[in-house]
């Protein structure tokens, strides 16, 4: 199924139309994946991160450290970096599907009761959670997260606030 958004719309109007499909998204349990403003590609990523950073998931039960795709956690070289300073890597595994090579299995080996016991050093795909890359210019969203509608609303706000910024300038 695939959902047209009309960027086009004035604030409130496309405000609601967010919040119409994120219901629709999360009823229906679908996937959906958020384009990006390619010419702000960066300074998107910024903004979906410091986004995510502002969602309290602490009252959740770490489903997204549970379990996931392909049942491993992708890790960034810099979080291997970051994990052997920790624990001398001790639960990184090696796996041909992550860039780096490096991955972490489900359960999260660093979840303790339903808390990450190495939040402000957690891997880069945990900091963005329930936001993962995708291609061609997209984002996805898992919608599994009680968290996904305020995260994917708030996202879909700031492209909007971004595309029309750059109309204006």
């Amino acid at each position: 199924m695939q959902i047209a958004i009309d960027f086009s719309l004035d604030n409130d109007k496309y405000e609601e139309q967010i919040d119409n499909m994120m219901d629709m998204v999360i009823a229906n349990k679908l996937a959906i994946t958020i384009p990006m403003p390619m010419n702000k590609g960066k300074e998107a990523i910024i903004t979906i991160a410091s986004i995510v950073s502002q969602v309290n998931c602490s009252d959740c039960s770490a489903k997204c450290c549970r379990s996931g795709h392909n049942n491993i956690i992708v890790l960034q070289e810099h979080d291997v970096s970051r994990l052997n300073k920790i624990d001398g890597g001790k639960h990184i595994r090696y796996s041909p599907t992550s860039q780096s090579g490096a991955v972490l299995s489900y359960p999260c080996p660093y979840l303790k009761g339903n808390n990450c016991s190495i939040y402000d050093k957690r891997p880069s795909v945990c900091s963005v959670y329930p936001v993962q890359p995708a291609t061609g210019g997209f984002v996805a969203l898992d919608a599994s997260c009680p968290k996904s509608k305020i995260i994917g609303k708030r996202i879909y706000m700031a492209i909007y606030a971004i595309i029309h910024m750059s109309e204006d300038r």
